[in-house]
């Protein structure tokens, strides 16, 4: 054998002393309580710090049932894969899995929350194997992950010399206290700050009531899409779009031309016809001297305008509101709001915006666009007052009759052409709508489940405006192909060969959203998850989110699961790294007021400052973060609950995400807020035949009293033979092969009456330093 690397081992100290493991950052230190904790359960280090700040925090049972979950590498629900399913059975396990996932996580966005509120379930219910069939649960795979559960759940209580009942979780997530949820969010920061990743997202959609999800290639029908989506729990509509040109001349009589004239009745004909025909967006351009944007009333407030506002398109044009006259005696109702532009600069830019973006509403079905050319003659050797046309057509519409072309120029002669067509598109438009939760009808055993009742909390207060779940489906069935974007849809009685229909990728590709905090960098997430397919109607914003699982890759990518996202906006993340003493990005700082305008400066980053972030008092809160991270690093040492501690960040992270941080009614009477102290003052009542015998007599020698409050349980062959308390502690926890292999192992380095130096360690005897120094601190506290 070689012998280990010594950077390496300095690497590792001072890993764990940053990590509060450790008391220093080199073999001199011992570890800390929270070390002692975490080497006492046997779990990766991370997720034992996890449970000591939940620990530290009121929320103890809650991060216990956290970490069991990121400790068990196996999804508990179907895992469907094109590579092993065929079309029909792909589409089906995807779908149903979301939605699932999607019940389960009652607008929490974490892997982890949602899973919890899956495991409450299943142990409440009586008919486990239907309840797992119904939500495409793998059974086996529920039972593992409640046995690792209550595995470390047993350790803890074991540790803390308190009973198992008093950490279980008392509530679901999705019922809990909003202020738990917080907390828990912010200490998977603490732990996983390494982790952040984050997603620029903007929806392309012009309504927070809308979507629409474009469909490329090949056509489908409404038979198809019913294949993978529920009409009567997504609400969506299949919507062809087609393209059409017109050319034409129109003549007029030669005593009843007046170009103004004209144009003004010509106005009053279109708006009518517009009305007639529902178009909701509609413009015309007279040469390249003016153009007239017309639209409906309810999409003149819709994102698209205020987008041709702010890009200086429109600008501050004249706008009025105009009623359409009456049409072959019609009687119409519709309002619309006209906007006049005759700068030939934004007359061009606004054209083509115009052409292009038109139809990207879910409120715009139905555009025209009619050119008239009054000063150009595109042909010589014509009548003096015979004008050239063109009309496009966008939508769900049919072609220009001739009969209309007559009534909007008002003549009879009229020359119209055929209509030249471009390839139709379609979109699938979604209603939004809050997410409505699977049913389930079988025994509860007169539990509360998840998601049942009128009012669960989570749902009441959403982390985020999401796309409709229709959308984020048909996202997740074409993200999983991976290289390519598409679904395959299977044959209906019409056609005998799969339909394969693309996707537009800037909306719907997952695995192209997600980068790492720090570097940029491509994160690769679980594509079938609720909270990597999650794009916020609110933006364009930043999301950012927290990974309780990550693998870094030889590319510099990192891949992640167990996502945690986090309030819209800056300022939660950064709060959460400052109350912990980090920052956003690796910089130093002389004091604390350079320190500040580096916060702010990361807060206000190319204007990604949510409306959020805006309404807080930013600096006061982020002032309150540096104080409360030096307050935290001198009280992590006591491994019980601080309530005061729990109302300061509260009242730190108060209103951050829009809703209210006050204590819970019972933070103060937390079962297991006092155990680690009495046990640490020696009055544990984890052994009752300990407590009954405090002062035991040993024959042949005086009254010896032991004390039975220790934040180990290991013993040595230093310790006498008398100390018959701490040989069955040792026996009991790890069994008799463990005492005979300490001896055998360890007799060379440590045996009877051999003690370590200060400056000693020795990489393979670990078990003997901690023996040792349990033989020391024992010692000092009889003394």
């Amino acid at each position: 054998l070689q012998p280990p690397d010594l950077g390496t081992i300095e690497r590792s100290f001072e890993s764990l002393h940053q990590q509060n493991f450790f008391t220093e950052p080199d073999d001199t230190g011992n570890p800390t309580t929270l070390g002692s904790f975490v080497s006492f359960l046997g779990i990766d280090l991370m997720l034992g710090s996890l449970i000591g700040f939940g620990i530290q925090f009121g929320v103890g049972p809650e991060a216990i049932e956290i970490a069991s979950i990121l400790s068990f590498s196996k999804s508990p629900w179907i895992i469907s894969s094109p590579l092993f399913f065929d079309t029909p059975k792909f589409n089906n396990f995807t779908s149903r899995t979301f939605m699932s996932r999607n019940h389960f996580d009652a607008s929490l966005y974490s892997d982890t929350l949602s899973i919890m509120n899956l495991l409450w379930d299943y142990e409440h219910i009586s008919n486990k194997k239907s309840f797992s069939r119904q939500f495409s649960l793998v059974s086996g795979r529920v039972r593992q992950l409640l046995s690792a559960r209550n595995s470390i759940r047993s350790r803890v209580a074991e540790y803390l010399r308190c009973d198992v009942k008093s950490i279980r979780v008392a509530m679901p997530p999705s019922r809990m206290s909003h202020s738990k949820v917080v907390l828990l969010r912010i200490i998977q920061v603490w732990v996983f700050k390494e982790s952040l990743i984050k997603s620029y997202q903007v929806a392309n959609s012009e309504s927070k009531d809308t979507f629409a999800v474009t469909l490329r290639k090949n056509q489908i029908g409404q038979d198809h899409l019913s294949q993978i989506l529920n009409f009567n729990q997504h609400k969506f509509k299949l919507v062809t779009l087609k393209e059409m040109e017109h050319q034409g001349t129109f003549t007029l009589a030669e005593d009843a031309f007046q170009a103004n004239s004209f144009i003004t009745d010509f106005h009053d004909r279109y708006l009518s016809y517009c009305a007639k025909e529902s178009f909701n967006m509609a413009w015309y351009r007279i040469d390249n001297e003016s153009l007239v944007l017309i639209v409906r009333d309810f999409v003149a407030s819709s994102v698209s305008i205020s987008q041709l506002k702010t890009g200086d398109l429109l600008g501050d044009v004249e706008e009025s509101h105009v009623t359409p006259v009456a049409i072959e005696n019609e009687e119409i109702t519709a309002n619309f709001v006209s906007y006049y532009i005759s700068e030939k600069e934004k007359i061009k830019k606004l054209s083509k915006f115009l052409k292009i973006k038109s139809l990207q509403t879910a409120y715009v079905d139905r555009t025209i666009f009619c050119h008239i050319f009054l000063g150009s003659k595109k042909k010589k050797q014509r009548p003096e007052h015979m004008f050239d046309f063109s009309i496009f057509l966008r939508g769900q519409c049919g072609p220009l009759s001739k009969q209309d072309a007559k009534f909007l120029f008002a003549t009879e002669k009229v020359e119209i052409s055929l209509p030249k067509s471009g390839k139709p598109t379609q979109e699938v438009r979604f209603k939004a709508s809050p997410n409505i939760p699977m049913k389930y009808n079988g025994n509860n055993n007169g539990i509360e489940l998840s998601r049942n009742g009128s009012h669960i909390r989570s749902c009441t207060q959403p982390l985020l405006n999401d796309i409709p779940e229709g959308a984020r489906i048909l996202s997740v069935l074409a993200s999983e192909r991976r290289h390519e974007h598409f679904i395959m849809f299977s044959p209906t009685s019409k056609e005998d060969d799969l339909i394969k229909v693309e996707l537009s990728r800037t909306e719907t590709k997952i695995g192209e959203r997600w980068n790492t905090l720090q570097t940029g960098k491509t994160v690769f997430v679980e594509i079938n998850s609720v909270t990597a397919a999650s794009l916020s109607l609110d933006g364009p914003t930043e999301v950012f989110g927290v990974a309780g699982d990550s693998l870094e890759l030889k590319n510099g990518g990192l891949r992640v699961s167990g996502i945690t996202l986090l309030p819209l906006g800056r300022l939660f993340p950064l709060l959460c790294l400052k109350t912990f003493g980090s920052h956003p990005i690796s910089q130093a700082y002389r004091d604390e007021d350079e320190e500040l305008d580096q916060c702010l400066q990361w807060l206000n980053e190319k204007n990604t400052m949510s409306s959020k972030d805006v309404g807080s008092d930013a600096t006061e809160k982020i002032l309150q973060a540096i104080e409360f991270s030096e307050t935290f690093q001198n009280i992590t040492e006591r491994l019980v609950c601080h309530p005061d501690l729990v109302v300061k960040i509260l009242t730190i992270f108060n209103l951050v995400d829009g809703y209210e941080c006050v204590p819970w009614d019972n933070l103060h009477q937390e079962i297991y807020h006092g155990c680690n102290e009495v046990k640490r003052e020696g009055r544990s009542n984890y052994n009752s035949r300990a407590l009954r015998n405090r002062t035991k007599k040993v024959p042949g020698k005086q009254e010896q009293e032991f004390n039975t409050g220790s934040n180990s349980s290991l013993r040595s062959d230093g310790i006498k033979n008398s100390n018959k308390f701490f040989e069955a502690t040792i026996l009991k926890v790890f069994g008799k092969k463990t005492k005979k292999l300490e001896k055998r192992l360890f007799a060379t380095t440590l045996g009877d009456g051999a003690t370590l130096k200060e400056s000693d360690f020795p990489s393979t005897n670990i078990l003997s330093m901690l023996i040792e120094s349990y033989q020391k601190a024992a010692n000092e506290k009889k003394e």
